[in-house]
């Protein structure tokens, strides 16, 4: 397996732009589907009150391989620089991002933030299986 152990990662969402705090679904539904293809998988939600600092201490503590990042345009910028300063605490981990500004814009985002490894625009269940695989 290329990545064994996968971190989904939630960021906040500054002013809850869509109303109350609504669990990630499309993240979920990746995060089920690879680990029935027997990756290990962990989920951190920032929008239920977790800091960066939470981020750190449960990459610390699972030791992902990949990290999944789900993207809001309206944070993007927000979202990079989260991304930047995983990737400067944790060197060897790689970086996937996905959601609905990386099906928008597909590879600009590897353009804008070169700590992406990898992005998946449109539906991510299937490209992420074979990616972990």
């Amino acid at each position: 397996m290329r990545y064994p152990r996968v971190l989904f990662l939630t960021p906040t969402s500054p002013g809850r732009y869509f109303g109350g705090v609504r669990p990630p679904v499309g993240i979920g539904y990746v995060e089920e589907f690879v680990a029935a293809h027997g990756v290990a998988t962990a989920a951190i939600d920032m929008n239920v009150d977790f800091a960066e600092r939470d981020v750190f201490d449960l990459v610390e503590a699972f030791q992902p391989d990949l990290i999944g990042v789900t993207m809001m345009t309206y944070q993007y910028m927000t979202t990079y620089a989260l991304i930047r300063k995983l990737r400067q605490r944790f060197s060897r981990v790689r970086v996937v991002v996905g959601g609905p500004h990386v099906s928008a814009l597909e590879g600009t985002v590897l353009q804008q933030c070169p700590e992406v490894d990898y992005a998946v625009a449109g539906e991510g269940e299937i490209p992420l299986r074979d990616l972990c695989l």
